[in-house]
């Protein structure tokens, strides 16, 4: 970066490092979920160890599986492998992409993130629209990044939330971008699959005490 910044190129250089914080911001929560869920994995190990042979294992090879990977194989020991299981890994693989893109390549798409021979790089993740439905049954997505504030025509409306599915489609060399409202959803994604992780694990603890008689 150039100093003095000429002022021609303020707004360019703000935009990158915005994006590349954003993307930095994406590499902690990914590798803290993780992290998370290879402790968990470890656990159940432990765990199926100490009932059996009342030993813990010792050294064990570090879990270099990529995140959707990790996700899978958690579900895959508790035998519960589900589609909605494998649509998470989709969302946490897509936005891995997006993720090195931003923290690597200075938020712009190449080639070796596009997955499976595809010709673009789809961004995916679960959210919520706000809803509004007035009394003719008319409906109306509001926005989530400003104040909703209710008018004399809004009484007797009604306020829905509903589930979607978010999806940014890029080419190569597009530059990939979040807005706040996306990076509050993708938090809130990541910290849904971190508490359904704890409590599976809480349950099988339980479980497990019961049968034992701890």
């Amino acid at each position: 970066m150039p100093n003095p910044l000429p002022p021609a190129d303020r707004k360019r250089y703000q935009t990158e490092f915005t994006q590349w914080a954003i993307g930095q911001g994406l590499l902690e929560i990914d590798q803290s979920y993780h992290r998370y869920v290879v402790s968990a994995l470890d656990t159940l190990t432990d765990l199926e160890s100490f009932l059996r042979d009342q030993s813990l294992m010792g050294h064990r090879k570090p879990n270099l599986a990529n995140t959707w990977a990790v996700h899978e194989q958690f579900y895959a020991k508790l035998g519960q492998q589900s589609t909605k299981h494998e649509d998470e890994s989709g969302y946490l693989r897509s936005l891995g992409h997006a993720r090195n893109c931003l923290a690597h390549d200075s938020g712009t798409v190449t080639k070796i993130r596009m997955a499976d021979g595809k010709s673009t790089m789809a961004v995916r993740w679960p959210g919520r629209d706000l809803i509004n439905v007035d009394q003719s049954g008319n409906r109306s997505v509001l926005p989530l990044n400003r104040t909703y504030r209710v008018r004399k025509d809004d009484v007797g409306s009604q306020l829905v939330i509903q589930d979607v599915v978010r999806e940014h489609n890029y080419s190569e060399g597009d530059r990939v971008s979040f807005s706040e409202t996306d990076l509050s959803e993708i938090i809130f994604f990541y910290q849904i699959l971190a508490m359904k992780i704890g409590a599976e694990m809480h349950r099988i603890a339980r479980e497990k005490m019961a049968e034992t008689r701890f």
